[in-house]
């Protein structure tokens, strides 16, 4: 690791977070990338969130920004303006860097792919307990007419440049992220997959998905129809391929879950996996409509 080596921000908004903030630090102080600053926003959290933090503030490149309560849009915008880094990761307070070697890919990729402007890999689903449920593998072939029919990955690892000219629409609750990225697209930028397992995005009984699925639902179809995409017959047909074809990569996702197991050295948490067999069996169940994972 040099000087010229480029510095990477970590931006996590936060608010009431004490349950699941500890492990999201811990994702980030473990790292086998040296230059990494985590901003963490404190969105007038009136929890032990700010407690927590403290402890970790002197363990690692550690910044807490507290603020009054504006929102998670206004907190996210607000850690991209504080970045120093030549690449941003926006990590939501309840999820994980997955592997210790996630910044390291990121960087690697972005160099490898200068014209590349955001990134998205796979992603491992985990619980409360941080156990993982099942391996979540995005569409490969970026496509925007894709992303307009639905928000097909996680485009969380940006270029610092990216962040500079764009922020977060705060009139958005629940489709903030989607929103962000289809605007995204509309302005040309380039958006690449990096086959990886890197993130991992917990459920819970309070993410937003789960809470909020009817007024997600309704901002993502808002979404859509603000970008040009008509609920027409082609656009039901074209998710009925979406579909086939993202039940073809959860099958895929077998395999890659079988190089977690066999790399669990690499991961942050290697606690978290269970029984292999039983983990197998989870990633296939998500096949059935039914599945919350």
């Amino acid at each position: 690791m040099t000087e010229s080596d480029p510095v990477v921000t970590v931006v996590t908004p936060a608010y009431n977070e004490e349950e699941y903030i500890e492990q999201t630090l811990q994702s980030v102080e473990r790292q086998t990338y040296d230059r990494i600053e985590h901003i963490v926003i404190d969105d007038g959290s009136t929890d032990s969130t700010r407690e927590i933090l403290d402890r970790y503030k002197d363990r690692y490149r550690l910044k807490i920004i507290s603020q009054e309560n504006r929102g998670q849009a206004e907190a996210v915008n607000r850690g991209f303006e504080l970045s120093a880094g030549d690449i941003v990761i926006w990590l939501n307070a309840d999820d994980i860097l997955f592997s210790k070697d996630t910044v390291r890919t990121v960087v690697n990729a972005f160099s490898e792919n200068p014209d590349t402007d955001l990134l998205y890999a796979n992603h491992a689903v985990i619980d409360e307990e941080t156990n993982l449920k099942s391996l979540h593998v995005p569409v490969p072939w970026y496509d925007s007419s894709r992303l307009r029919r639905w928000c097909f990955g996680a485009f969380i690892f940006m270029r610092k440049s990216v962040v500079e000219e764009f922020k977060l629409d705060p009139s958005y609750d629940y489709a903030l992220d989607y929103e962000f990225y289809l605007r995204l697209d509309d302005e040309g930028k380039n958006f690449k997959y990096v086959n990886e397992n890197l993130l991992g995005f917990r459920i819970h009984a309070d993410t937003k998905s789960q809470k909020g699925s009817e007024q997600m639902k309704a901002e993502g179809d808002a979404c859509r129809e603000a970008y040009s995409q008509s609920s027409d017959t082609r656009y039901r047909v074209e998710r009925i391929v979406d579909h086939l074809l993202n039940k073809l990569l959860r099958v895929y996702g077998v395999f890659q879950l079988l190089s977690v197991y066999n790399e669990r050295d690499r991961l942050v948490f290697p606690d978290c996996l269970d029984d292999q067999a039983r983990a197998v069996y989870n990633q296939l169940v998500t096949l059935s409509p039914r599945s919350k994972y």
